[in-house]
């Protein structure tokens, strides 16, 4: 029986190499499909035509040979289908409130969603509404983190009970996981070492907590990164102790780079406003561009700006032009940083 098995399987290796060399695969790439058909004791004749026709519909939808391949070796049971039965995914998908380009983009990222059954995916589409996430936020997390729909419920409960038991409500979980969705996929081992090193770092467990609930993808900062931002502030000028406070007031700020801060800070500093990232560092969100020529056009017009009216650099677009009459397309136009920032490099006054 043994050698009768082992013969089938040399025939029907030796009838399906030319097609999957054909398509692409190397020899070990088609030989882990085949041991998965074996086992799923898939015939001959079904395979060689589901592997030709649902090769062509992954191209056909827009995949490239070497997308389809790592798409199929991840999800082997692609090939288990018909082409129909995956429109019928996809549609499913799109019914649920997606885009096509939007399915076919979370089938590249998570295959395993092509073996999973329509009303598997519906219901749990419906048990993370349920959770609390609106239509739109759960259709985000689709997208953000397709995987989610592939965990089982009781795996999906369970990661939530271990974000709460950090010290987290419920609702707050939900929260940060619809700004978040990534949460999920971290190891509670990481999620609890990334609080500690918070800790460490000078924060309080009560500012820790708070960040995350502010910005939880700090969750997926190295600890490395976030030290290297904050001393990268204190060479600007700062204390560990005011950049604690500033990031613990605006933890987005540990998200930007020094790049996008540096030039911020240092303008800040230049017109006398060095404590204004202390007191309200939620400005650093604004363009340096829009601060160096809402600044210029003050100072032109004999507005002194300073600690006491700082607020009227950050107007909103429509306030500040209806109280001064200059549009932000004007104002960029008349005061460019860029140009002369670059006059500065060249040393030209």
């Amino acid at each position: 029986m043994l050698k009768e098995c082992v013969i089938i399987i040399m025939v029907v290796e030796m009838n399906l190499e030319n097609l999957f060399i054909s398509l692409g695969y190397k020899k070990e790439e088609y030989l882990h499909i085949l041991n998965y058909y074996y086992v799923n004791k898939l015939s001959e004749d079904t395979l060689i035509n589901n592997v030709k026709s649902n090769f062509d519909w992954l191209l056909d939808n827009g995949y490239s040979k070497d997308r389809a391949i790592n798409i199929t070796l991840n999800n082997p049971s692609i090939y288990l289908n018909k082409t129909d039965t995956l429109n019928n995914k996809v549609n499913n998908f799109i019914n649920l409130g997606l885009e096509r380009a939007e399915v076919l983009k979370i089938i590249r990222k998570s295959p395993r969603l092509l073996s999973l059954s329509q009303d598997y995916i519906n219901q749990k589409f419906q048990y993370i509404i349920s959770l609390g996430y609106t239509k739109e936020e759960a259709l985000k997390i689709c997208k953000t983190f397709p995987i989610m729909l592939a965990i089982n419920l009781e795996t999906m409960e369970n990661k939530i009970k271990d974000v709460e038991s950090l010290g987290f409500t419920r609702n707050e979980v939900i929260n940060m996981t619809k700004k978040f969705p990534g949460l999920f996929s971290l190891s509670q081992e990481n999620r609890q070492s990334k609080i500690n090193e918070l800790i460490e770092l000078g924060y309080t467990n009560i500012e820790v907590k708070n960040m995350l609930k502010i910005m939880p993808s700090l969750f997926s900062l190295t600890i490395d990164n976030i030290k290297q931002k904050i001393y990268d502030v204190i060479n600007l000028g700062y204390t560990k102790e005011e950049v604690i406070d500033m990031t613990v007031e605006f933890p987005q700020a540990l998200t930007l780079s020094i790049e996008n801060l540096k030039p911020k800070i240092e303008f800040f500093n230049s017109i006398g406003l060095h404590d204004l990232i202390i007191i309200s560092p939620i400005r650093l969100i604004q363009s340096i561009s829009l601060s160096y020529a809402r600044y210029n056009f003050l100072n032109d017009n004999g507005i002194e700006v300073n600690m006491e009216n700082y607020r009227i650099l950050f107007l909103g677009k429509s306030a500040f032009e209806k109280r001064y009459g200059v549009s932000t397309e004007q104002l960029l136009a008349i005061y460019d940083y860029d140009k002369e920032l670059g006059k500065t490099e060249k040393g030209i006054i």
